[in-house]
C-alpha cells in the first residue's frame, strides 16, 4: 500500500486556516502543529502526536492522545479520551484555540518508475506501454472516497480526469469550511432586537 500524503490545516483564535508543511509526523500543542521526520521515544509532555497511515479507504491517519490530554481535545466536535484515534479526510481537532483538520494531499506528484516500490513488468494506464526503470510516472491520488493508485506515464498523464476513478486534475483542492462561532453577546443582541 502506499504512504498518504497528508494536508494539515491550522487556524489559531479564529484565523482563516492554512496550510502546514507536508511531514512524516506532526506534534500537536495548544499553539501550533510542527512537523517532524519522525518521533523517537522522547515526545514532550502535553503532545499529541498525528501519523499519516498507509491508504485505506477513507482512513488517511492514526491520532495518539496522551493521557495528560483526556477529554482536551475533540475531534469533529467530540470529545476524546487517550489513545489512538482513526483521522479521515476532513476531519476536525479542536483544542483550545487551535482548530485543524487533516485531508488527503490530491496534488498530482510526478515519480521515477522503480520496479522495487511499484511492481516489476507494469503497464501506463492510458497507453498500456510498458513502463522503463527511470521512467518519469504519476500515480493517480484518487479522490477523498476512493483510493485509485493507478500509474500513467508522465507524457500520457496529460491532466485528463482517470477513467479509473474519476479524479479530475482540473478541480479545486479540498479547503476547510468555517462555521462561524456564534458567542452569547451576539445570541443576547439577538434576542434583544
Amino acid at each position: 500500500m502506499l504512504q498518504n500524503s497528508l494536508k494539515i490545516w491550522i487556524a489559531i483564535n479564529g484565523t482563516a486556516p492554512s496550510v502546514v508543511c507536508s511531514a512524516k509526523t506532526y506534534l500537536m500543542t495548544e499553539e501550533t502543529v510542527t512537523g517532524m521526520d519522525a518521533v523517537d521515544g522522547n515526545r514532550p509532555e502535553r503532545v499529541a502526536v498525528i501519523i499519516p497511515q498507509a491508504i485505506n479507504g477513507q482512513n488517511i491517519a492514526l491520532l495518539l492522545v496522551p493521557d495528560e490530554l483526556k477529554g482536551k481535545l475533540a475531534l469533529n466536535g467530540q470529545l476524546l479520551r487517550d489513545g489512538v484515534h482513526i483521522l479521515r479526510h476532513g476531519d476536525e481537532i479542536c483544542w483550545n484555540n487551535l482548530r485543524l483538520w487533516v485531508a488527503r494531499d490530491d496534488s498530482v506528484k510526478e515519480a521515477k518508475y522503480d520496479p522495487n516500490i511499484h511492481g516489476e513488468d507494469l503497464f501506463c494506464a492510458r497507453t498500456r506501454s510498458r513502463l522503463t526503470p527511470g521512467e518519469p510516472i504519476i500515480i493517480c491520488p484518487g479522490t477523498p472516497s476512493n483510493f485509485c493508485g493507478m500509474i500513467f506515464k508522465s507524457s500520457a498523464w496529460l491532466n485528463m480526469k482517470c477513467h479509473y476513478c474519476q479524479f479530475d486534475p482540473g478541480q479545486p483542492t479540498w479547503i476547510p469550511t468555517i462555521k462561524k462561532r456564534v458567542d452569547i453577546d451576539e445570541l443576547l443582541q439577538i434576542a434583544e432586537q
